[in-house]
């Protein structure tokens, strides 16, 4: 082995040790305890659902029509809506603080959260 083969394979050696560091300082990431779903028809939070694993569907009726949101441990998604364009349903599932989906003809937004204050808006461009 030359010297600069044992100088990269240190070098090398010392990156894979900080980012193994650096994983290990993170902690548990959104933990399914941790996360909540939000359920919020018109500005008014109707539903706050906790994402601990146990899958549950919620049927949502507004005056402008239904929606249908399941939930389990990895996130939550609405399922079903009668809503003329159905963007709600081709969202898919959203699994991190901060994401959400929205259904706009039925004034409906589902939103995750966790209990670290993830997920509120940071910024606002027009």
């Amino acid at each position: 082995m030359k010297r600069g083969d044992r100088i990269m394979a240190l070098i090398t050696g010392a990156g894979a040790l900080m980012m193994a560091a650096g994983l290990l300082m993170r902690g548990p990431e959104n933990t399914a305890s941790a996360r909540t779903a939000e359920i919020v028809v018109g500005g008014q939070v109707l539903h706050q659902i906790a994402l601990n694993g146990r899958p549950r569907e919620i049927r949502v009726e507004t005056p402008e029509g239904f929606n249908i949101i399941k939930t389990d441990g990895r996130g939550a998604a609405v399922i079903s809506a009668d809503c003329p364009d159905g963007s709600c349903i081709r969202m898919g599932r959203i699994t991190r603080p901060g994401t959400s989906a929205v259904c706009l003809p039925h004034r409906l937004l589902l939103r995750i959260r966790d209990k670290r204050g993830n997920g509120e808006v940071d910024s606002v461009t027009w």
